[in-house]
C-alpha cells in the first residue's frame, strides 16, 4: 500500500525533486530525475571594432568628447562637409598680445550646463547659402575624442541650435581615420582612445 506522508513533506519533496511519490518513501530518488540547474545568461561582449583597410568604421552619429570643455556631445557625422562644425554661442573676436582669440560659450544641451572657451583664432571662412546673405565663421582647432581616436581639428563656429545635433563632423576629422557606416550609430562609443600621432 501507498504509505501517506504528511502534507508538508509530500509539498517538500514534490518542490526538490519533481516527480510523484513512490510506493516506498524510504527508497533514494533517482539523481536522473532531477531537474537540471540552468547556468546565468552570459553578458554581452563588447563591441569588437571593425576596420577597412586600417581606418575605423564609425556610423553616422557617434558620441564626441571635449576634453577643453570637459563634455560628451552626440555629433552628425557628414562626408559632404569639409570642415567640422560645434554649436557656440556668445562668439567674440578680440587681441591678445597682438595675435587674434577667440572667446565663445560651448552648451551642453543634456546638462544644460555651459563652458568658456577661449582659443587662438585659426583663421575665417566664408559660408554661402542658399537665398541667404553669406556669413563669416571663426575656425579654432579643438582636440576631440571618437572612440579610440584622439586628435585635434578645426571646427567653425556657428549656431547650431536649431540643428539636431550640436556637433557636425566633416572629412578634415574624417581624412586618413575613419569611414562612415550610414546605417549604424553609436558604433565607437566602448572603445579604448588611441592618440593620434
Amino acid at each position: 500500500m501507498l504509505r501517506k506522508l504528511p502534507l508538508s513533506l509530500s509539498i517538500l519533496t514534490f518542490a526538490l525533486y519533481g516527480c510523484t511519490l513512490s510506493d516506498d518513501a524510504s527508497k533514494p530518488v533517482d539523481g536522473s530525475a532531477l531537474p537540471a540547474i540552468m547556468p546565468p545568461p552570459a553578458k554581452p561582449a563588447a563591441p569588437t571594432p571593425a576596420y577597412i583597410e586600417q581606418l575605423l568604421v564609425i556610423g553616422a552619429v557617434e558620441n564626441v568628447i571635449l576634453p577643453t570643455a570637459g563634455m560628451r556631445m552626440e555629433a552628425r557625422i557628414d562626408t559632404g562637409a569639409t570642415t567640422s562644425s560645434i554649436d557656440a554661442r556668445d562668439v567674440k573676436l578680440y587681441e591678445r598680445d597682438g595675435k587674434k582669440w577667440v572667446s565663445f560659450r560651448l552648451f551642453d544641451r543634456v546638462s544644460q550646463k555651459s563652458s568658456e572657451i577661449e582659443l587662438p583664432l585659426k583663421r575665417t571662412v566664408l559660408i554661402k547659402r542658399h537665398n541667404a546673405k553669406s556669413s563669416e565663421r571663426y575656425v579654432v582647432e579643438l582636440p576631440i575624442l571618437m572612440g579610440n581616436i584622439s586628435t585635434a581639428v578645426e571646427f567653425t563656429l556657428a549656431d547650431r541650435e536649431s540643428f539636431e545635433y550640436p556637433v557636425l563632423i566633416g572629412r578634415n576629422f574624417l581624412n586618413g581615420r575613419a569611414v562612415v557606416d550610414v546605417g549604424s550609430s553609436f558604433l565607437t562609443s566602448n572603445l579604448r582612445v588611441k592618440h593620434d600621432r
